[in-house]
């Protein structure tokens, strides 16, 4: 029996490409899709025309009785789910100068708290048997700035979250992070925007979506590996800046 993985937010961009690297690597793939419906169902589709195994469903990770409802019959299904990789995130804009409390608290239900509810879901399933457990984090953890303030606290309480889910279950569930740099254009960037931006780092290359998928295969096959964080940003980390790229681009910072 094709060992499964379930990645969230796999319709397209990071996640189409992680998709598409676990099925290279034999597994049946669960693709979570929030409302880009046509997008998950294509690439399923697609994956299957390639003799892989795949299927979509949808689910609204910010309503924790979708999550609940959408996972039970899944785990019935597929027994032999065995990687989760929680990559699905929102990115609206709040600063720590001006927070938001509704773009924290959408923050904090998609980019968090999903991430937990589904972890929980997944270890009671697993019952003791092994799996691995991948969080998409961010490089921006490493590498502060005041803008996009509640993503970036979401994320940094799931990089705090996913340190203490791996103690919590070992040694049956191993958990561990990949914090990717700037990747793809964000929010209204301009591909010239993008361009400018995405070879500042020490390796001055941008950070393919095909890097930060092998780099979540590996996390997730990775039998030696728990409670750590694999950075995928070319050393964007140890090039502070005051803005987001998003600015920096546009000399605003």
């Amino acid at each position: 029996m094709a060992e499964t993985v379930l990645i969230t937010g796999a319709a397209r961009r990071i996640g189409a490409a992680i998709a598409r690297r676990f099925a290279e690597g034999g597994y049946r793939v669960l693709i979570h899709f929030g409302h880009a419906e046509a997008e998950a169902e294509a690439l399923a589709a697609e994956l299957v025309a390639r003799g892989h195994m795949a299927e979509a469903f949808k689910a609204d990770l910010s309503d924790p009785g979708q999550i609940e409802a959408a996972l039970a019959p899944l785990a019935a299904r597929h027994p032999g789910w065995s990687v989760l990789v929680n990559n699905a995130s929102i990115f609206d804009y709040d600063s720590a100068k001006a927070p938001s409390r509704a773009v924290w608290l959408k923050a904090e239900s998609v980019n968090l708290w999903s991430a937990i509810l589904i972890t929980k879901v997944f270890a009671a399933m697993r019952a003791g048997r092994p799996g691995a457990i991948v969080n998409l984090l961010d490089q921006k953890l490493a590498n502060l700035n005041p803008d996009f303030f509640s993503y970036t606290l979401a994320k940094a309480a799931l990089e705090a979250a996913g340190r203490m889910l791996a103690q919590a279950h070992a040694p049956q569930l191993r958990v561990l992070g990949v914090a990717p740099g700037l990747t793809l254009p964000s929010g209204d960037q301009t591909e010239a925007e993008f361009a400018k931006v995405a070879r500042r780092n020490l390796l001055q290359r941008p950070t393919m979506p095909g890097d930060i998928a092998e780099a979540v295969f590996f996390a997730a096959t990775s039998a030696a590996s728990s409670g750590q964080t694999l950075h995928v940003d070319g050393g964007q980390r140890f090039l502070p800046a005051s803005r987001d790229v998003m600015f920096t681009a546009r000399g605003e910072a």
